[in-house]
């Protein structure tokens, strides 16, 4: 492991490289000093001893660069340290220095990287650019360091604002190290607002809260609390550098705390102002989960057209609008309802992918995936409402739709979304994804239709509430299962098409709120969950050899057919059975010149009850036959009769 520090030019070497070597010292890790410089024809990177006195054209100040580091080494760094770094130097022309730079933090195993910070307005902007990419890209913990008038020579007291986030907690780590092992003092500043007579009381509490956090024991030998009363961070800042520091340390970013609005970033002015002191913005190492986000999201960049701001903006309004529960949403969804409980009732398919255009709840339910994406917590909250109470609307309507409509049997329709599978999991994924990103796209509008069709959500609901109003219990859970799976599915492949196509969180929060992540927790729980009894049913559907299915045997195949042939117009098209929790479900397809009964259904219970000796359901899929013929055609002629006179 060792401790990399780049170099841009000659009027960094003393400041950085004193610095950088006390950081190695404090951290008893070896030392690399690179120096990449652009030019259009790559080269590989060299080292150069630090004993000889050759000169190189790769490092024009190398002499300089081996002067400071032969003084740092011969001026020891205090008795506590334990082993003196080994140095390296090494340089090289390149045409991606940033990347160049990342290798050599690979090559080199490097936990801290030390990038000077430039004025933009003094040197070239590319050296300005290329220090804030190796600051954004960099895996390890990495300084953005600019030099002052403090040159390192002296480490008497290191000012390290303390907010509590994790930047904040490396930073104080890194410089109590340094001032033990030179005698100096790290002075944590916690600048609290005067608001009231015990403010100074509260930041005190505060700071000693962070530095237990930190694992750093009050030591005032080496470490001197202080808290600052002042309107803001920077105010706070200024009026105790005043008091004379050679070293100030600012976690970048600092996240996880309330007060994480007054220690985001380090402000400007105090970077890139006239200031005799050496400041440091120091960033944590970056975790693998966040560099995996930060590599997928530049490839979705390249590989998907992503929304502009103002498609952003539609996209938002839209959702926001369509996902609120009021008349026009619940007027919607009682009508689509009746519609559809009606077809199914009715066994009419067309009737219920009429009921399918007419449902709002699609509206929603990307609503709620925008909101995931976004980190938005008054949309999931509306949009979640519409969805629940839109959810028992439907459901209420269904069963009295089934009370109201006398000899209501299980229709195919109803049956058919009974039983869902897998394939129902992956349909309803996928037609979420394909909603969104129409919904992104206005030139896709017109497909909206094809996939509100595919992804069904007011029939499984009209046939739950059907289902219990008819006592049948397991229609009722298997359609409820599939709606279940049909709202977890299609939200989250609406997060994942609106997280492709652009849509991200606030920029100035580098975290989900802590709801997002437990909500997207537990939608992809609830998937896995809801794939084992849909994937069951998948495997008993087409696997007759997997654990659970049963057989049916010629001489029961032969009573269902007896049974089935003595009732007019119907006729028995196959039959399988599976055993589900100590129930054999038993499902037979048949021809019937009308609706099967109840009644019918047990019947035939009964006949395999007494084959397998267990508990028996039997579901009939009806397959409705309508004849129609004509024996003999007959011709009736009309004669026209003159009247008697």
């Amino acid at each position: 492991m060792s401790c990399l520090i780049v170099i841009i030019s000659e009027a960094e070497v003393g400041s950085m490289v004193r610095w950088g070597y006390r950081f190695a010292s404090a951290s008893e890790e070896d030392l690399t000093v690179f120096v990449p410089r652009g030019g259009r024809t790559a080269e590989d990177p060299r080292s150069f001893e630090l004993d000889t006195e050759d000169e190189s054209d790769v490092i024009p100040f190398l002499g300089l660069l081996r002067e400071t580091l032969r003084e740092c080494i011969a001026s020891g760094e205090g008795p506590e340290l334990s082993r003196r770094p080994m140095v390296e130097i090494r340089g090289g022309v390149f045409p991606d220095r940033v990347q160049a730079v990342l290798q050599e933090a690979t090559r080199c195993r490097a936990n801290l990287l030390l990038v000077p910070k430039t004025d933009p307005e003094r040197v070239d902007r590319t050296d300005a650019r290329f220090a804030r990419q190796i600051f954004q890209h960099a895996s390890c913990t990495t300084i953005l360091f600019r030099p002052g008038e403090s040159d390192g020579k002296l480490c008497r007291r290191i000012l390290v604002p303390a907010a509590g986030g994790r930047n904040s907690l490396v930073a104080l780590k890194l410089g109590l190290s340094c001032v033990r092992q030179c005698g100096g003092k790290l002075v944590p500043l916690y600048v609290e607002p005067d608001a009231d007579d015990i403010a100074r009381e509260v930041g005190e509490q505060y700071l000693g809260q962070v530095l237990r956090r930190a694992g750093l024991e009050t030591d005032p030998d080496h470490i001197l609390p202080r808290v600052r009363l002042a309107g803001d961070l920077y105010q706070g800042i200024a009026e105790e550098v005043d008091e004379g520091y050679d070293l100030v340390i600012i976690g970048s970013a600092n996240v996880g705390t309330i007060r994480r609005k007054l220690f985001g970033t380090v402000p400007d002015r105090l970077v890139t102002g006239h200031n005799p002191l050496s400041i440091g913005v120091i960033r944590c190492a970056r975790p693998l989960t966040e560099r995996l986000r930060e590599w997928l999201e530049h490839w979705l960049t390249l590989a998907i057209p992503q929304m502009n701001r103002e498609e952003r903006i539609r996209v938002f309004e839209g959702l926001q609008s369509s996902s609120r529960w009021n008349f026009d949403f619940l007027a919607l969804m009682a009508l689509s309802t009746t519609i559809a409980a009606l077809g199914l009732i009715a066994n009419s398919a067309a009737i219920v992918i009429g009921a399918m255009l007419v449902a709002p709840l699609m509206s929603p339910l990307l609503g709620a995936s925008l909101a995931l994406v976004q980190g938005n917590f008054p949309l999931i909250r509306s949009a979640s409402r519409a969805i629940v109470l839109g959810f028992f609307v439907a459901l209420s309507i269904g069963a009295v739709i089934a009370w109201l409509v006398p000899g209501t049997g299980m229709t195919s329709e109803l049956l058919s979304r009974g039983g869902p599978t897998l394939l129902d999991m992956a349909v309803a994924f996928f037609s979420g994804m394909a909603a969104a990103y129409c919904t992104a796209r206005p030139t896709l509008s017109a497909a909206l239709p094809g996939v509100a069709i595919a992804a069904a959500l007011v029939p499984p609901i009209a046939t739950t509430g059907i289902s219990l109003a008819s006592g049948e219990v397991d229609i009722a859970q298997g359609s409820a299962i599939l709606f279940a799976t049909n709202v977890v599915c299609i939200v989250l492949g609406g997060m994942i098409a609106f997280f492709a196509g652009g849509v991200r969180g606030y920029k100035g929060r580098d975290t989900k709120p802590a709801w997002v992540r437990r909500t997207l927790i537990a939608l992809v729980l609830s998937a896995a969950v809801l794939a084992v009894p849909l994937g069951s049913l998948l495997l008993a559907k087409f696997a007759p050899s997997i654990p659970g299915h049963a057989e049916i045997s010629e001489s029961l195949q032969a009573d269902f057919d007896a049974r089935l042939s003595s009732i007019p117009g119907m006729k028995c098209l196959g039959a399988d059975a599976t055993l589900i929790e100590g129930t054999m479900l038993i499902q037979i397809e048949v021809s019937a010149a009308r609706i099967p009964t109840a009644e019918q259904a047990k019947d035939l219970a009964r006949i395999a009850r007494e084959h397998f000796q267990c508990p028996v359901t039997v579901r009939l899929l009806p397959k409705v036959v309508v004849e129609g013929s004509v024996h003999k055609e007959t011709t009736i002629k009309w004669i026209d009769t003159p009247a008697p006179e």
